[in-house]
């Protein structure tokens, strides 16, 4: 049979479990940021101000009016 811990035993061991959730946490949101960085695409086309959905992301040149997205000037 094991010994049985103390108080203080279970303390520790409860503190080292918050402290490795808090890690896990951390981790996860940095890996989620990443993630949403990646997926961000600034040379996506984008709906023209003065449309209702004006400034939204697009997956095309179309906007649902049947209107061409105004192109960037270089």
């Amino acid at each position: 049979m094991e010994p049985q811990m103390n108080d203080d035993g279970w303390v520790k061991k409860a503190r080292g479990a918050a402290e490795a959730i808090d890690d896990f946490k951390v981790d996860l949101a940095l890996i989620r940021l990443d993630l949403a960085l990646r997926a961000f695409d600034p040379g996506q086309p984008r709906v023209p101000a003065g449309n209702s959905d004006g400034g939204q992301w697009t997956s095309g040149p179309e906007v649902g009016s049947g209107k061409r997205i105004a192109e960037d000037e270089d």
